[in-house]
C-alpha cells in the first residue's frame, strides 16, 4: 500500500500502470485493454474468481487520499481501497481473450521461477 501511495504522490500522470516488480511477462495488448476501459474509474483491477490482482492494477491520483486514510490507520491491505474508490474490476473472461494462461501474473520468486519465465519467453 505504501509503494502504491509513493509512487502516485510521485508521478506526473493521472493514471498510472503498478505492476509487481517479480511479474516479468506483461501482456502488452491486456495493459492496452485496462487503459481502454479505466474512463471513468479511479483503479481497474484484475480478478481472477475471488482472487485480486492489485499489483498488477491502473490507479488514478485520485486514489491517494483513500490509500492516506487506510495507512494511517494501519490498514495495510490493498483491497480494503477498492470499496472505496471507483473500482472496475477485470474479470477472468475479458483476461482469457488477452492471456489465456495468465501468465501475466506469474511471479518470479526463485531461481527455478526464471528458469520458468526464460522457458515461457522461448529464451535460455
Amino acid at each position: 500500500m505504501e509503494g502504491i501511495f509513493t509512487g502516485l504522490s510521485h508521478s506526473k500522470y493521472q493514471y498510472n500502470l503498478v505492476v509487481a516488480c517479480d511479474m516479468p511477462l506483461l501482456n502488452k495488448k491486456f495493459v492496452k485493454y485496462m487503459v481502454s476501459v479505466a474512463g471513468g474509474f479511479d483503479a481497474v483491477v484484475p480478478r481472477v474468481g475471488s482472487q485480486l490482482e492489485p499489483l498488477h492494477a491502473l490507479y488514478t491520483k485520485d486514489c491517494i487520499l483513500e490509500i492516506e486514510k487506510l495507512l494511517e490507520q494501519d490498514k495495510l491491505n490493498v483491497g480494503r481501497l477498492f470499496g472505496r474508490v471507483r473500482s472496475r474490476f477485470v474479470t477472468a473472461d475479458e483476461i482469457d481473450r488477452f492471456d489465456q494462461a495468465h501468465h501475466s501474473f506469474f511471479n518470479v520468486n526463485m531461481p527455478e521461477d526464471m528458469v520458468k519465465a526464460e522457458g515461457l519467453l522461448g529464451r535460455s
